[in-house]
Formats: structure tokens, C-alpha cells, sequence
């Protein structure tokens, strides 16, 4: 299965919207101090503090966007996070710092059946597209196409295989 649901607490160690509403890269002491923050709310987990509380106090729209969690598939998203993620059994957390920048705290979460359904379905469409691609390359070459007979239909009146 290469499915993963999460939620995760986001702290921003990399950038701030500056006084001209343009991102302004942190000075040392403000990333200390982000990573102190982290630090702070891993240490609560680890002293038996919520998730779902401490999931409010992510810098990003994490848990307004997705409260119930993201689901998400390989490559999809940051790769150490999602190295991290793969690492996780359900109910597990650890704290990853992102390719991009960015600290996260991040909690592998049981993927709901809706969601497996959906993701299913994703794969099996994703499978399909990939096997019809397949076939027409295998087979483009052995077409040919007769112009006269295509322009001989009104284009309101031209078949359409399925």
C-alpha cells in the first residue's frame, strides 16, 4: 500500500512575511527559536499532550484544509517527509525537517475506507491510462488513416469510438 494518511504540525524556520508583504528569509535568532518551538511541542507529545490540540498551532492551513487529515501517494509530496511518513506505523509521530525547509511533526493516521476506496479507484484509472497509452504506441504505426472518408462526415455527424 503506498497510501499514507497524516496530520501534521508545521513550523516555519525558513521565511516571514516582511513589512512590504514579500517573504523575508528568518535571521538565526527567529529560526532558533522556531526550532525551540517544535522542539516544545514534540516534548508535549512525548509528555502524553493531544495531537488534535497541539495540531491547531500548525503555521500552515494543515488542519483547517484537512482536519480529518491528507492522504496522500508516493511522490506526491516532500520527500523527507514522505521518507518519514513510510517509516511510521499508524498512530506513531515523529519530527522531520523539510526538503524545502519548514519543521514538521508529523502523525501517521489510519486511512479511512472512503479514502481507500477513492485512491483505489485513482489507481485503477491511473493502470487503465497507462495500458490504453501502451497499446496505442504498440499498435500507431500499424494504422492508417483514410482523409477521404473522415471528410466526407460533417464534423456534427463524425463517429466517435469509446
Amino acid at each position: 500500500n503506498n497510501f499514507y494518511t497524516v496530520k501534521h504540525i508545521f513550523i516555519n524556520d525558513v521565511s516571514k512575511i516582511g513589512e512590504d508583504e514579500q517573504a523575508v528569509a528568518l535571521t538565526e535568532e527567529e529560526k532558533k527559536a522556531q526550532t525551540e518551538k517544535a522542539e516544545s511541542i514534540y516534548a508535549d507529545l512525548q509528555n502524553g499532550a493531544s495531537f488534535d490540540t497541539l495540531y491547531l498551532l500548525s503555521e500552515d492551513s494543515m488542519a483547517e484544509t484537512y482536519p480529518e487529515g491528507l492522504t496522500f501517494t508516493q511522490g506526491m509530496i516532500d520527500s523527507a517527509y514522505e521518507e518519514a511518513v513510510k517509516n511510521l506505523k499508524v498512530g506513531e509521530y515523529t519530527m522531520v525537517n523539510g526538503e524545502y525547509g519548514g519543521i514538521y511533526i508529523v502523525l501517521r493516521i489510519e486511512l479511512s475506507e472512503a479514502d481507500r476506496e477513492g485512491y483505489d479507484s485513482y489507481v485503477k484509472s491511473a493502470v487503465h491510462g497507462d495500458l490504453q497509452t501502451e497499446i496505442y504506441n504498440d499498435c500507431k504505426d500499424q494504422v492508417t488513416v483514410n482523409n477521404d472518408v473522415i471528410n466526407s462526415f460533417k464534423i456534427e455527424e463524425m463517429p466517435i469510438l469509446m
